[in-house]
Parts: C-alpha cells; structure tokens; sequence
C-alpha cells in the first residue's frame, strides 16, 4: 500500500536516487513530505544516534500562531529564565491569541521571583523591560542588600591612605508598594472564599521551643563544617557549602543518632530525659488532636538524608499513639494516607513536596511543620491541601522549630516572604508571616521590607496539655486504688526532700495514655 500526500490524498512516489528521502515532495501538489533526519555526529556526518527533535511548543507557535487560546496551571513554575519548560510557556505565550495562567502562589517575596512570568506574558512589559533586566526591576520594585568592604593598603606611605572598595549585592525578601499598580491592570487576585463557597476558619499557629543545652553540642558540630565550607569556597570548591546548607537545618532534629557530612561527624547525643522538648511538644500536639477526633499530617525535611521518623513513630507508640510514614517512592500518595489513615495512624509522616500539588486531604485538618522549609511556594501550597472544598472542620497550622536555632531564623526568612506575597494578594497577616507582627496596611508594605529581628513565636509548649493529663479514666482509677507511701524529712523550713514508694504496678507493663 502506497503512502499518500497529506495534503492532497494522492499516492507518493519517492526518487530512488534520494534513500533518505530528504527533498522528497508530493508530485501532485508539490508538498514537501517532511521526514526524520539523524542527527549529525561531531564528524558532520549522519552516522550519529537517535533522531532529531523538534518541540512540541514550537511547533504549535509556528503552525498555530494567534488561533488559540492559552491555559496555564501552576504557572509559578515557570518562573525560571533559563529552564527548558519557560522557554517553552514563552513559546506558547507569545503565540497564543490570548493567555491565561493560573497559579495560587504567584509571588514568593522576592522581585525576581516575578520578572519572568510578566516579561513572557505582557507585550507593553517586554517594551519597557529587557531580558536582563532582573536587577533593575529589583531596583525598583524588590529590596537588595549590598555589602561594601572597604581594603587599606598597609604599605602606603600616604596620609590618606589607598583604599579599594568591593560591593556584593543579594537580593532580600520585600516588595515595593509600586508593584500593586504595575500588577492591577493584568492580574486578579480571589480565593476559595470568593466563589460563594463555606468553608471552615483557617488558622496558623507557631511554636518555638527552648533549645535544650545538650544541643550545643550541635552547634559546634555546625560551626566547623561551616569553617571548611567557606574555606573550600576560597578555592572553589561549594559542594560542601551545598550540604552544610541542608545540615544547617536538619542536624537539630537527629542528635540522638547523630550526623555527618563529608568526614565531619556528630556523636550521638543521650536526650536528658525520655524524649526532646521538640519532640514532647509534638507529642502533646498530636495527643491533644487525637483526644478531639482529629488526625495530623506533619511535614518532616530531608526525610531520605536525616529521617527523625523511625525514633518519633517509636515515641508515639510508647504513648500509645500510632504513626506512618510515606516515602517519595509512593505512586499511590491519597490512597496510602487514607489507608494508613484507616489502619489505626493518628499522624502520617511525609515530605511536602510529595502533597503540595494536585492533592485534596480533608482527612487531615490539622497540618504540623517539624523541620523548615525554604520555598514558600512550597509552604503556601501544602498549607492548603486541607482547606480544600468539602472540608468540614476547621483547619490549623502548626509550625515547631527550636528557638534562637538556624531552624527558627529559616522560619522568619519565610515569614518575611510571606509577608510580602500576603501583602501584594491583600492578605492581612497570619500563622507564621505574623511573626513580623500587626500593624495597618501602610506599615505592612514598609516592613516588609525592612530587617525584622522579633522571633517570638505565638504559642509556647505550655500550652498544650501535658502527656499525663491524656491518660483514661480506666488508668486514673487504677492509680487512684494503688498503694503509696510518702516519706518526707525535713531539716528547718529551707530544704524539703520527699521520696515516693509505688508498691504494685505489675499491672501496668506499658504506660499507654489512650485505652
């Protein structure tokens, strides 16, 4: 059967001369019948691998030029100038008759974070803006801290002196009062809440645990791994710059096992007590949730590299309590949480990039962040997968890291950039960006972008029950019909010691706070 002409329907004969069939043409209508080409090898010949490609985006540019019409969700992740997916939506963008992206994170506090998407979707933008100009736009609408160093010759004979001068600028989170109007006229910001939909209060909560002073031991640990960081730096070597960045973070949250990264090691450390203060307010936390009927996600970093699940589903078990733990591994990622869920799990364990997209968990109302997380893009949308349509209890939001830590100083970078995206969708502050307090909205856009040094968190562990108060009614009677005898001395009215005597507890061989 004889190959036909696209174009025409009429049977195609090739020239016998051209095997590669590269200059062949309908000889009815004269169409030319494109064919695959191999790709050239480094000798210029044909010989070379595989075939050669062309995008799919651009050839939707080309053939369909200004006939349709452009819908992109997610569009935050585009936001790259040099990926190949931007360079693709740029692609389609630029061709489309009209163009709609969608996203429910558009800003992340950072300028940057925004030129890409409004220079490849505005006309009037790319007229007044070129392609490299992110610094200037940051200039203008973002917030930059630049660093002068000022270098004294020593061997100059001059009064004066010789001076030389570096700069290094970096760009901060922040948002200038003049995007809103460079925004207003192509953008329209409206939530869940706006399309006439019920749903549940949403609240964030944080707290800031004190750091216990066995964990010194990890700040020392930190502290050289960062002098060989920057050492290597100098010669230009910033891979273990990369992983002090990650340990930084993490190493808080395993000292009992301990830590290492690149011949630095951390000995594990003996907790003083039967568990962390970090991890007792955890526990508290996801008691009193369960006592309410409630089920926890709690979102743990690194859990592939520094995994505190093992020892934190070992702690909930001794307090009678049940966890699970989802890898990235998981296909099935709704179905594993409802199934764990429905096996008896009072807290699934999982990384937030594995949830914070396409997802919806009513069956979780209450959302725990264990370790810091960078990206608020990240943040914002995990954050949400809750308050979903169909969501009928209220949603909370619990942020725990240890005070004055590079966990607590992660988590008010992110708040200063929430800050910043709240106030450019018209948010008033809450959960974690109110860190940087409350105040009206013109003190909102100036202090977001300026330093804020406050870290005192909204909740302290006080405020959640102790673990005791969970135990049943079946145990506290128990208790109440055991024998107990107290000794007390007393030596004047300065120093009193009590010692207490429990004669029977063989009952009782696992001290579990739910029956």
């Amino acid at each position: 059967r004889p190959s036909r002409c696209p174009a025409c329907g009429q049977p195609i004969l090739y020239d016998v001369d051209d095997p590669g069939k590269i200059k062949a043409h309908c000889q009815h209508c004269r169409t030319p019948m494109w064919t695959a080409v191999r790709r050239k090898n480094g000798n210029g010949n044909g010989s070379g691998p595989g075939y050669a490609r062309y995008p799919l985006a651009r050839f939707i540019r080309d053939r369909y030029r200004d006939r349709y019409l452009l819908i992109i969700d997610e569009a935050h992740g585009f936001k790259s100038g040099d990926s190949a997916r931007s360079y693709a939506a740029q692609d389609l963008l630029t061709s489309s008759h009209c163009a709609l992206q969608m996203t429910g994170t558009l800003y992340n506090g950072m300028a940057s974070s925004i030129y890409y998407l409004l220079w490849r979707a505005l006309p009037e933008f790319r007229a007044a803006w070129g392609w490299g100009d992110v610094q200037r736009f940051i200039n203008q609408y973002g917030l930059f801290e630049k660093i002068t160093r000022t270098y004294r010759d020593k061997h100059s004979t001059s009064a004066s002196g010789y001076e030389t001068f570096t700069e290094r600028k970096s760009e901060r989170p922040g948002i200038h009062p003049a995007m809103i109007a460079l925004l207003l006229p192509s953008t329209v910001f409206f939530g869940i809440r706006d399309l006439d939909v019920i749903l549940p209060p949403y609240a964030e909560h944080t707290l800031f645990v004190p750091r216990p002073q066995e964990l010194q031991a990890v700040e020392r640990y930190l502290d050289e791994v960062r002098s060989d960081a920057v050492a290597r730096m100098m010669d230009g070597d910033y891979r273990l710059m990369a992983q002090y960045t990650w340990a930084n973070l993490g190493a808080w949250d395993v000292a009992s096992v301990g830590d290492e990264v690149d011949g630095h090691s951390l000995p594990p450390i003996v907790c003083p007590g039967d568990l962390w203060i970090k991890e007792e307010a955890l526990m508290r936390l996801v008691a009193r949730e369960k006592r309410a009927g409630r089920k926890v996600l709690c979102f743990v970093g690194q859990i592939n590299r520094r995994d505190p699940t093992g020892r934190l589903c070992s702690l909930l078990e001794r307090y009678g309590m049940r966890g699970a733990v989802m890898r990235a591994d998981e296909k099935q990622r709704v179905q594993f949480i409802r199934r764990a869920l429905a096996q008896g799990a009072d807290v699934v364990f999982t990384s937030a990039p594995l949830v914070m997209v396409g997802i919806d968990l009513l069956e979780t109302p209450t959302l725990v962040w264990f370790t810091a997380e960078y990206n608020i893009y990240v943040v914002q949308q995990a954050n949400h997968r809750s308050l979903r349509i169909g969501q009928t209890e209220d949603v909370h939001v619990y942020y725990l890291a240890y005070d004055r830590t590079p966990q607590a100083y992660a988590m008010h970078r992110v708040a200063k950039k929430l800050a910043a995206a709240q106030t450019l969708q018209g948010d008033v502050r809450q959960g974690l960006a109110a860190l940087l307090g409350e105040e009206d909205f013109v003190s909102r856009l100036q202090d977001a972008t300026i330093a804020n040094e406050h870290y005192e968190s909204e909740m302290t562990i006080d405020d959640l029950p102790p673990l005791i108060s969970f135990a049943p009614e079946s145990l506290s009677r128990a208790c109440r019909g055991m024998d107990v005898q107290v000794k007390v001395q007393t030596n004047g009215h300065a120093r009193v010691r009590a010692m207490m005597q429990v004669e029977d507890l063989r009952q009782f061989q696992q001290l579990s706070l739910f029956g």
